[in-house]
């Protein structure tokens, strides 16, 4: 802490009552020149600040951003999830994989692995600091059943998948492709920044939008963190909804279901779920209902809740998850249509637009 200097050390001393606590509250209000029930005058407390200054402590210096983001990795459970994402990318180099899906299906999640980490390292961390203003949405052991529990069963069953109706009408691969072309990079990376949006913002409208919450501005949201300081702008917030496990709960469900609606969009690299529709591949529709009752078991078994730090949800909460998840189905046709039309266009499917032209 930082100490005063001697001249102002000897000027505070020779302002403070000896043995106080003999006192009474009269002799105290007398001995430092105050009324009870009107505290200092003005020009008291002038003359006393230019006399001892302000009474507050020096500020702290901040850290840079970039030793926020690292801190967030330093958890146990994040350096699993880490060094589990290492060792997939490793195995899939050196693997040999019959079918391109296969080679592709192996980068892909380790790879989304590594950018939930870095999304939550990123968005998280600096957010509990001030940086970004907004309280954290996932905790590293909700990421953890994710990504090793509910989302590794729909990734499994993806396996089953059946071939796209358009395979044959398809060209060879070139084998000078790179594995990741820009256009399926925009697509991962258009559907990640939903997921995010989405799973931020679902912790964000329980405080802001919804009727049982503490229906915060935005601005008390961003600056959560002065709360317990008080002020004006927070005479009639209890600073406890700030540890309220249902923001958390609403950002994890809406993960989960999100992943949940993915995997059925990944039934088919570019042909809509009208043309091959989810019951195609069963095993994935039971892979999906066993994800959902495994995050169903997390919220509403006591024993869970204390793990995860979440809590039940109602049916109006349940629909706000739903309504904030599903456009991703939307996003993700309206991709795959782009695609069909104008990206990945077969000669089969250029003759009929031709044909359907004239």
């Amino acid at each position: 802490m930082h100490r005063p200097s001697v001249a102002r050390r000897s000027s505070i001393s020779m302002t403070v009552i000896d043995y106080p606590w003999t006192k009474t509250k009269e002799d105290v209000a007398a001995f430092y020149n105050v009324e009870e029930t009107k505290g200092l005058s003005e020009e008291r407390v002038k003359r006393d600040l230019e006399r001892y200054g302000p009474n507050e402590l020096p500020a702290e210096e901040g850290k840079p951003l970039w030793k926020l983001i690292l801190e967030q990795f330093d958890d146990l459970l994040v350096k699993i999830l880490l060094a589990a994402a290492c060792i997939s990318f490793v195995l899939a180099l050196f693997e040999e994989h019959k079918e391109e899906d296969s080679l592709v299906a192996a980068f892909v999640e380790p790879l989304v692995i590594l950018l939930i980490l870095i999304a939550n390292a990123t968005v998280a961390r600096p957010s509990s600091t001030a940086a970004l203003g907004l309280p954290e949405s996932l905790i590293p052991v909700q990421l953890l059943w994710v990504n090793l529990v509910t989302d590794g069963l729909p990734a499994t069953a993806l396996g089953f998948n059946p071939p796209d109706l358009d395979i044959m009408d398809r060209p060879p691969r070139n084998p000078k492709e790179s594995l990741i072309t820009p256009w399926l990079f925009f697509r991962y990376m258009a559907v990640g920044t939903y997921v995010g949006a989405g799973t931020v913002g679902a912790s964000c409208w329980w405080y802001v939008s919804y009727h049982d919450g503490p229906l915060l501005s935005w601005t008390q949201l961003k600056h959560h963190f002065k709360c317990r300081a008080g002020g004006k702008e927070w005479e009639d917030i209890d600073c406890d909804v700030f540890d309220d496990p249902h923001p958390m709960t609403l950002a994890l469900s809406v993960l989960v279901t999100i992943e949940m609606l993915n995997a059925l969009n990944s039934l088919s690299e570019n042909q809509s779920l009208i043309k091959m529709p989810p019951w195609y591949n069963k095993y994935l529709l039971f892979a999906i209902a066993l994800s959902m009752s495994l995050h169903m078991m997390i919220l509403y078994i006591p024993m869970f809740n204390t793990v995860f730090q979440i809590c039940p949800l109602t049916w109006e909460e349940w629909f706000a998850v739903l309504k904030i998840s599903f456009p991703v189905v939307l996003l993700d046709e309206t991709l795959k249509f782009i695609a069909r039309r104008y990206i990945d266009i077969s000669p089969r499917n250029s003759e009929l637009d031709e044909l359907e032209g004239k």
